[in-house]
């Protein structure tokens, strides 16, 4: 719920470079239509000296109990969201 019961849990991102969430900026977290409880993380990474080269990271997010995690992968499938 966006009003209640908030905790500190910490960072959710693993891998390299995620204190700095993958050098990106979070902007969204959307559902999977059809698929409960599954949700990708997408961030945006500017290119400050070629912004036409700017890109987006996508990413899986792994619900499990009462922890998140988010990965970095550098390719990965939607399947790796059934697991």
């Amino acid at each position: 719920s966006l009003y209640g019961n908030w905790k500190i849990i910490g960072n959710t991102m693993h891998g390299k470079d995620s204190s700095s969430t993958f050098k990106g900026q979070p902007t969204f977290i959307f559902p999977l239509p059809h698929k409960k409880n599954c949700f990708v993380y997408a961030g945006d990474k500017w290119n400050p000296k070629n912004l036409e080269d700017s890109r987006y990271q996508f990413l899986p997010i792994k619900i499990s109990g009462g922890d998140i995690h988010i990965d970095w992968y550098d390719q990965w499938r939607l399947n790796l969201l059934n697991k």
